[in-house]
Order: structure tokens, then sequence, then C-alpha cells
């Protein structure tokens, strides 16, 4: 039989090993006053997402940088598109 060939998969080895993603808390929407909470916190601390999740306890730190990720594109969208309302 033919000599088995690596596939390019097989043949390399990864730089780092993958952490294995864990739910810390069960998710929730987030609710009208969370999301007013945050914009408050984003106008008072910037992108110190520390700072924002003081006020904002209900959140991981992960959640708020997801959170103001899609936030960041929304608003970025909202410009594009000439709709300067929030």
């Amino acid at each position: 039989s033919e000599p088995r060939t690596e596939t390019f998969f097989e043949s390399r080895e990864s730089p780092r090993k993958r952490r294995r993603y864990e739910l810390k808390k069960q998710r929730q929407p987030w609710t009208e006053e969370e999301k007013r909470l945050f914009i408050e916190g984003l106008e008072r601390h910037g992108r110190d997402w520390k700072a924002i999740r003081e006020t904002l306890n209900t959140k991981t730190l992960d959640q708020i940088r997801s959170h103001a990720q899609k936030h960041f594109l929304k608003v970025e969208n909202r410009l594009e598109n000439g709709d300067g309302t929030s």
C-alpha cells in the first residue's frame, strides 16, 4: 500500500491549547435598566470595563465586553446609514 501522508492539520502543532468555554452565569437578556447603566458607565469611564462592572454588577466582564462590541457595531451602522439617533 501507499505510504500515508499527513494532512495539513495533522502536521501542524497548535501554538497554544484552547481553553474550554465555561458558562459562568446563566445568560439573561439585558434589561432596559442594565442597558441604561451600561451607557452611563461608558460615558463616565470610557472603555474601562472593570469600572463599568462596578456599576453594573449583574453582568460579568465578558458579558460587558460582548455587549460593548455589539453596541459599537450598532452605533457604527447608524452612522453609516445616516441615522444619528440612539
